[in-house]
This record gives structure tokens, sequence and C-alpha cells, in this order.
């Protein structure tokens, strides 16, 4: 998977230009070892500047209060490995873990200059099949560094010349 640029819209950063949090939906959590997926989260820091990162979970029934919330602290050039995001964010414990579906994952730079892309691997726990899959931001949610123009018609074509044919029974 390429690392994005500094410049690109998928990574997050406390600076106003790029001050959006990233996405993912879909996450599982399950209490079987021998089922379900196993999630790790990698933030790379790419634009050689420190800063904090919050990273916030969400369970599929309620999306306006996490269930897990973190803050950590990211490094110029850092890469920090969340191996796996529950068990980072203490829904490992005893009391905590259970199964859970559709669980979304929510991160955003809240302080300092760095610029921080992110990235979700999925392992399945039976076959070891291994996904990866970029963070992004919601459409809309950030300031665009593209522009879309719509051409503009000067001329109309002419008309066609319209018949009129009569319908036969």
């Amino acid at each position: 998977m390429p690392l994005p640029t500094s410049f690109s819209e998928v990574i997050t950063s406390a600076a106003s230009s790029a001050q959006r949090p990233l996405f993912l939906d879909g996450l599982e959590q399950s209490v079987d070892p021998s089922r379900g997926t196993r999630w790790i989260l990698l933030l790379n820091e790419v634009g050689s500047a420190s800063g904090f990162v919050n990273v916030r979970l969400y369970e599929a029934g309620n999306r306006s209060r996490p269930i897990a919330e973190k803050d950590f602290t990211i490094a110029p050039n850092q890469q920090l490995k969340l191996d796996t995001i529950f068990s980072n964010l203490g829904l490992d414990a005893a009391d905590r873990r259970k199964d859970r579906t559709n669980v979304e994952l929510v991160v955003t730079a809240t302080a300092g200059a760095a610029r921080v892309a992110a990235s979700a691997i999925s392992i399945d726990n039976q076959t070891g099949d291994t996904k990866m899959v970029g963070l992004a931001p919601v459409v809309g949610s950030g300031n665009p560094n593209v522009t879309f123009t719509a051409p503009v018609v000067t001329e109309q074509p002419p008309a066609a010349p319209t018949r009129r044919r009569g319908v036969h029974h």
C-alpha cells in the first residue's frame, strides 16, 4: 500500500488546512480467537513533525459516544502500530471484551504539527487472509485540493426537424 504524501487528502493534521477525522467502518472483535478478524492500526507521521493523535471506537448502535478512546503521541516520521486496536484501547480486558461487529474507527490529529496517515490491517483468524485498508475522510469533511469546473456551452446545436408518424393498429 503506498504511503500518502504530506499533501494528500487522506491524512489528518491539527493544522486548519487538514483538520479532519479519518474513518473506517466495519471492524469486529470476537471473544473466540479461532473466529472473526484481528485488527491492527498503523499511524504514519508523514510531515516530519510531532503531535498528538486521538483514536476512537464506536459501536454500531451508537455513533455519538465512543466505547473507547485514547490519545497517542507521535514523533516526526514515526510509525505507531496498535496491535490489536481493541486491546490498545482497553477493550480486551475481561470486563469489556465481547463480540462486536460493525465498529467504526475514527482517527484525528488533535495538537502539534504532525500530518498522520492511518491504515488498518485485518487478519482473518481462521484463514490468515490479510487485507489493508486506508482510513479516509468523509466526503465533504475537509478542504479539497481539487477544483472541479463545468464547461460553458455558448452555442446550441440546430434543432432537428420533428416528424410525426401515425400509429397503426
